[in-house]
């Protein structure tokens, strides 16, 4: 079981970001991190930080950033636009679903490299085929429906 810390600040995506990549691995939570915390992480087999949620708190700086390019640590980056450039990162971006977040993931903790979903390329109108639903990646399911028993009157 590997040892994942997920940096981001939002309560609703920690939960749903923990849930995914549970049980195969150990999370552990925090809401931001600073240069000086990320250089004395030792007991964690990779980072995700939540980048864009970091840069609408305002908590993205560039001490961090700094900080990230240096690292050794395997490391998932969610924002795909403006992510830091070395090996053993890989940059995902939003909306994360599951199925890209486990790949990234697997892909970092394995040594793989990890390649971004592929785009489709245009195809000819005669040709195009329906889009089928499964084929689609699903974002990760933030709700839950609860079906409560009427109470008893009696």
């Amino acid at each position: 079981m590997s040892k994942v810390l997920l940096v981001e600040p939002h309560k609703v995506l920690q939960q749903a970001l923990a849930l995914s990549l549970f049980p195969e691995h150990e999370v552990r939570i925090e809401e931001s991190i600073d240069a000086a915390g990320l250089a004395a992480l030792a007991d964690v087999d990779l980072l995700i930080i939540d980048a864009v949620a970091l840069r609408e708190k305002g908590r993205l700086t560039s001490e961090l950033q700094g900080a990230v390019e240096a690292s050794k640590l395997a490391i998932l980056w969610i924002d795909a636009e403006a992510a830091p450039k070395r090996n053993g990162l890989a940059s995902i971006g939003t909306p994360v679903d599951a199925a890209t977040l486990q790949n990234a993931v697997t892909g970092l903790l394995t040594g793989a490299t990890v390649k971004p979903p592929a785009k489709k390329r245009a195809q000819p109108e005669s040709a195009k085929t329906p889009p089928a639903e499964a084929a689609e990646p699903q974002p990760i399911d933030l709700t839950d429906v609860v079906e409560e028993e009427p109470e008893n009157t009696e």
